[in-house]
C-alpha cells in the first residue's frame, strides 16, 4: 500500500509537470487546468476499475488542515512585504473580518428564506464558503501577473480570512449541534472566536523567536536553518490547532514573518535565499496536489442531483461578495481614513474571491449526524468548481478590460530598455558563430529571422533625455544596493526598505536615502514609524524589560550605520557613473544630478560622522563585528560559486570552509573596545553618589543598562512615568518642559557625564515633569530605582545617603524629573 502510495503521488507530481509546460501556450491559468484534469481523472476511476486506486486519494479534512494548509501558509506570510502589507494593513484586516461576517450573514439569511434551511446550517454554509482560499487565490493571481498591490490585498486577504472562517465554523458548528441560535450563544461564540484567534497570534509569535534564537546560539547552518522553518511551519499549526484548540492558521501567519526577521539578524544572506527557493518548490508541489484532489473529490453525478441549491448558492456568494467589498469596504475605509481601494480593484476583488480545496475540506469535517450534510458538501463543492472554471478562467479578461495589466511609463521603459539589450545579446552571439565559421550567413539570417518577435515587441513612445538620465541612475542605485546586500553590509529588511524608497522615487531624480535623510527631523508619519515609536516608549518605560530595550536599540543604531553608509557608497557609485556618461548627454542634466547626489552623500557622511564623535564606544564595536562578517561573507561567495562552477576540488572546499569557520568562530568572541568614560567614572560623578566606597560604586555600575538611542529617540517623556536615572555616557540630550518641537521650550543641553531623572529615582514618584530628547545619537546608562534600592539594603552609606537626599529635595524639583 505505501509503495503504492508514493508511485501515484510521483505519478501525479510527474503529470502536474507535464500540465505546467502545456499551459504555457494556453491561456488557462495552471490551477484550474490541474482541477479540470482531476475531474477527468476522477471521472475516469470512477468507470475504470484499473483506475480505481486514484479514488483512495480523497480530499480529507486533516490530509488539508496538517499536510498541505502549514505548508502553504508559511510560504506565503514568508514572502509577504512586511512594509507594504502594513501600509495596507487596514483594508486587509476589513476584507479579512468584518466583510467575511457580512458575506456569512448575507449567504445564510439567504438559504434560510430561499429553502427554509436551519438558520444554524445556512450560516455554517455561508461561513465556510465566504472565506478566498488562499492556495487558489495566490496561485492563480501570481500566474496572472496581477498588480503588486491588488496581490497584496488578496493574498493578505487570503491569509487571514480562511483562519477566521475556520474558527466562525467550529463555533457555529457546536451551536447546530446545541440547538437553538440565542442571543447567549452569541456572545459566548464572540468571546471563544477572539480567543482561538488572538492565542494562534501569541503560539506563533512565541515559537518562531525562540525556535530561532536556539538554533543560533547552536551555530546552525544554512541547512539546519532550511530545515527550522519546516519544523515551525508544522510545529506551531499542530501545536495551536491540535493541542491548544486555538487558530492554527493565525501561529503559522505570524511564525513566518517573525522567523523571517530573525534570519536577517542571525543568519547570511544566502541562507534566507535558500530558504526561500526551498519553499518555492514546497508550495508548487502542494499546489499541484493539492488542486488534483480538489478535481478528484468531484463527482458530478452527485452534484447534479443539487444543482438548484449549488445555482443558488453561487449567486448568495456573488452578492454576499459584492456587499462586503462594494459595500463594507468604502465605508470602513471612509470612517477610519484608511488608504482607498480603487473601483477597478474592487471588481478584481469581487471577481477574484476564489474558493478552493479548504472550503471542500471544512464541509468534509461536517459531521455525520448533522443534518443535510450531503446537501451541504454537493453545494461547497459546486460552488468551488464554478469560482476556478469560471471566475478563474475568465479573471485575466476583468483585468484586461480594466487596464491593470497596462505598463506604465516606467515599465515601458524598462521592456524597451531589456528588449534592446536581448536583441544586441543575441545578434552579437550569432555574429560570433559566423565569424568563427560554425554556422553559415543563411543560418545566422534564419535565426534572426525567427527571432524578429524580439524586434516587433519594443512598445512605441519616446522617452525625453531627462528619462533616459533617470532610468540609467536608478539602475546603478539598484545594482549597488544589490551588491551590498548581497556582501552582508545590509540586512533584508533595510535592503527592502531602501528598495522600496527607491520604487517609491522613480518620477524624478531623487538620490536613494535623500528622502530617508529627512526622517529625524520630521515626525514619524508612516504606520511603521508610529508602531516603532509606540514600542520605544513601551520599553524604556518597563523596568522589566530593560534587556530588550538595550538589545533593541542597539539593532536600530546598526541598521541606522548600515542605512547611512549604504546610501553614501551608492551616491558615490552613481557619481562615478556620471563623471563616465557619453558627452553625448546634456551636460546640465547630469550637474544637477551630480550636485544631488553629492549633497545627499555628504549628509550621510556627516551622520556617520556624528555617530563616530558621539557614541565611538558602540561605532568601534560595530564596526569591527561589521568589517569581519563582510569579509566572511564576500570570501564564502566567493568559495561557493568556485566550487559550484568546478573551480575548486571538495576537498580544498572543505578545508577552506573549515579555515572560514575558525574565523567566524572569532567573530563570535570579538571583545568589545572600552570606551573613554566607565561606567565607574560616571557613576562616581554623580553628586548623590561621589565620595561613596569604591565597591558600592561598582555594585552600581554593574547594575546599570547601556542604551543608545538615535537622533530624535525620545529618552523620557512629559506626563509618563517612570523611576530611572539616566546619565550621559556620550552624544547631546535636549530637556523641553513643553513641546519637543518647538527649540524655544529647550531648558537645557546635557552632554557627557551629565544626568537627569535623579528626583524620581530619589523619591519614587514616578509622574515626569518634563521630556528628554536625544538631539545626536546618544548613548545613555540607565540605573533603575529598584537596583539601588537593593543595593543601599546592604550598604548603610548609599541607604544613608538616600535618605538625606530625600529629606533635602522635598518638595521635589521639576527639572528633568
Amino acid at each position: 500500500m505505501l509503495a503504492e502510495a508514493i508511485l501515484l503521488v510521483i505519478g501525479l507530481l510527474a503529470l502536474a509537470l507535464a500540465a505546467r509546460s502545456l499551459c504555457r501556450n494556453l491561456s488557462i491559468p495552471y490551477t484550474v487546468f490541474l482541477t479540470t484534469l482531476g475531474i477527468l481523472l476522477g471521472w475516469i476511476a470512477r468507470t475504470r476499475p484499473e483506475f480505481e486506486p486514484l479514488l483512495r486519494f480523497q480530499l480529507t479534512p486533516e490530509l488539508v488542515l496538517f499536510l498541505f494548509l502549514p505548508a502553504l501558509i508559511f510560504e506565503s506570510a514568508l514572502t509577504l512585504n512586511p512594509r507594504q502589507f502594513a501600509k495596507d494593513l487596514g483594508p486587509i484586516m476589513t476584507l479579512a473580518v468584518p466583510a467575511l461576517f457580512l458575506s456569512t450573514a448575507v449567504i445564510g439569511l439567504g438559504l434560510h428564506w430561499l429553502f427554509d434551511m436551519p438558520l444554524t446550517h445556512a450560516l455554517l454554509f455561508g461561513a465556510l464558503i465566504s472565506a478566498t482560499d488562499p492556495v487558489a487565490v495566490i496561485a492563480l493571481f501570481r500566474e496572472l501577473g496581477v498588480p503588486e498591490r491588488l496581490t497584496l490585498l488578496v493574498e493578505g486577504e487570503s491569509l487571514l480570512n480562511d483562519a477566521v472562517a475556520i474558527v466562525l465554523f467550529n463555533i457555529l458548528i457546536g451551536l447546530a449541534l446545541g440547538g437553538a441560535l440565542g442571543w447567549s450563544d452569541i456572545g459566548l461564540a464572540a468571546g471563544e472566536f477572539f480567543r482561538v484567534f488572538l492565542l494562534g497570534l501569541v503560539v506563533g509569535g512565541l515559537l518562531a523567536p525562540a525556535l530561532t534564537y536556539l538554533f543560533h546560539r547552536l551555530h546552525a547552518g544554512a541547512d539546519a536553518y532550511a530545515l527550522l522553518s519546516v519544523i515551525l511551519a508544522y510545529l506551531s499549526f499542530i501545536l495551536a490547532e491540535h493541542y491548544l484548540h486555538v487558530s492554527g492558521v493565525m501561529a503559522v501567519a505570524v511564525a513566518a514573518p517573525l522567523f523571517a526577521f530573525m534570519l536577517m539578524i542571525h543568519a547570511q544572506q544566502s541562507v534566507a535565499q535558500r530558504i526561500r527557493e526551498l519553499w518555492h518548490l514546497v508550495a508548487l508541489a502542494g499546489n499541484s496536489l493539492l488542486f488534483f484532489l480538489v478535481g478528484l473529490s468531484v463527482d458530478l453525478g452527485e452534484l447534479f442531483i443539487s444543482l438548484g441549491a449549488i445555482i443558488a448558492a453561487v449567486a448568495l456568494v456573488l452578492l454576499g461578495r459584492a456587499a462586503a467589498i462594494y459595500g463594507l469596504l468604502p465605508a470602513i475605509g471612509h470612517t477610519f481614513s484608511l488608504p482607498r481601494v480603487a473601483r477597478g480593484e474592487q471588481h478584481v476583488l469581487w471577481w477574484g474571491g476564489l474558493k478552493g480545496g479548504l472550503s471542500i475540506a471544512i464541509a468534509l469535517s461536517i459531521p455525520a449526524e448533522m443534518e443535510q450534510r450531503s446537501l451541504l458538501i454537493n453545494m461547497t463543492v459546486g460552488v468551488v468548481l464554478f469560482f476556478l472554471l469560471v471566475n478563474g478562467t475568465t479573471i485575466h479578461l476583468l483585468i484586461h478590460g480594466l487596464g491593470l495589466d497596462r505598463l506604465t511609463r516606467e515599465e515601458r521603459a524598462e521592456q524597451n530598455r531589456i528588449l534592446q539589450q536581448v536583441r544586441q545579446c543575441c545578434q552579437g552571439l550569432l555574429d560570433r558563430l559566423f565569424g568563427a565559421g560554425a554556422i553559415s550567413r543563411g543560418a545566422r539570417e534564419f535565426s534572426w529571422g525567427m527571432m524578429r518577435p524580439l524586434a516587433e515587441g519594443e512598445a512605441h513612445g519616446g522617452t525625453s533625455g531627462e528619462d533616459v538620465l533617470h532610468r540609467k541612475l536608478v539602475r546603478r542605485e539598484l545594482q549597488e544596493l544589490r551588491t551590498l546586500h548581497d556582501v552582508g553590509l545590509l540586512n533584508t529588511y533595510t535592503y527592502l526598505d531602501l528598495f522600496s524608497q527607491m520604487q517609491s522615487q522613480r518620477t524624478g531624480i531623487v538620490p536613494l536615502g535623500e528622502a530617508s535623510a529627512a526622517e529625524t527631523t520630521e515626525a514619524p508619519r508612516s504606520l511603521v514609524a508610529r508602531l516603532e515609536a509606540t514600542l520605544l516608549r513601551c520599553l524604556r518605560n518597563r523596568d522589566t524589560v530593560v534587556r530588550l530595550l538595550e538589545w533593541y536599540q542597539d539593532f536600530r543604531m546598526a541598521n541606522q550605520i548600515c542605512r547611512d553608509a549604504a546610501s553614501a557608497l551608492i551616491c558615490t557609485a552613481v557619481l562615478e557613473m556620471l563623471e563616465q556618461e557619453e558627452k553625448t548627454s546634456n551636460a546640465e542634466r547630469r550637474k544637477r544630478a551630480g550636485d544631488r547626489y553629492r549633497a545627499c552623500r555628504e549628509t550621510h557622511r556627516e551622520r556617520l560622522s556624528e555617530i563616530v564623535r558621539d557614541s565611538s564606544r558602540y561605532y568601534e564595536r560595530f564596526a569591527r563585528r561589521l568589517s569581519l562578517r563582510i569579509a566572511l561573507a564576500a570570501a564564502r561567495n566567493l568559495l561557493e560559486d568556485e566550487h559550484l562552477h568546478g573551480g575548486i576540488n571538495d576537498k580544498a572546499h572543505a578545508r577552506i570552509t573549515g579555515l572560514l569557520e575558525k574565523s567566524a568562530h572569532s567573530l563570535r568572541h570579538t571583545a568589545d573596545p572600552r570606551h573613554r568614560l566607565t561606567p565607574e567614572e560616571l557613576i562616581r560623578r554623580i553628586p548623590l553618589i561621589e565620595g561613596l566606597d569604591p565597591s558600592v560604586i561598582e555594585k552600581l555600575a554593574r547594575q546599570a543598562s547601556v542604551v543608545n538611542f538615535l537622533q530624535g529617540d525620545q529618552v523620557i517623556g512629559s506626563g509618563e512615568r517612570g523611576d530611572a536615572l539616566y546619565i550621559v555616557w556620550s552624544g547631546r540630550i535636549g530637556i523641553y518642559h513643553g513641546d519637543v518641537t518647538d527649540k524655544r521650550e529647550r531648558t537645557a543641553v546635557l552632554h557627557a557625564g551629565d544626568f537627569f531623572g535623579e528626583v524620581a529615582l530619589l523619591s519614587g514618584d514616578r509622574v515626569r515633569t518634563a521630556s528628554a530628547v536625544a538631539e545626536t545619537p546618544a548613548t545613555l546608562l540607565r540605573l533603575r530605582r529598584r537596583d539601588v534600592r537593593e543595593i543601599a539594603a546592604t550598604e548603610p552609606a548609599l541607604e544613608r545617603r538616600l535618605r538625606e537626599a530625600e529629606e533635602t529635595r522635598r518638595p521635589p524639583a521639576a527639572a528633568g524629573r
